[in-house]
């Protein structure tokens, strides 16, 4: 959870949810790996306060 530090709650020993939240981790760390290079470190900090319009969808 990341409002409370905490790990999202699943059923204790549930394979499936287990089997997701791993692919989804490896897919995002594809992400970031394929896009490493656009990373750009003086907007990490950027305020959501400066952005307009629409977001993005996942």
């Amino acid at each position: 959870d990341l409002e409370t530090g905490r790990p999202p709650r699943t059923s204790v020993g549930s394979v499936a949810m287990e089997s997701q939240l791993c692919q989804c981790d490896k897919t995002a760390a594809d992400c970031f790996a394929r896009n490493q290079n656009t990373y750009n470190a003086k907007l990490q900090y950027y305020s959501n306060l400066k952005c307009h319009g629409t977001a993005p969808k996942c």
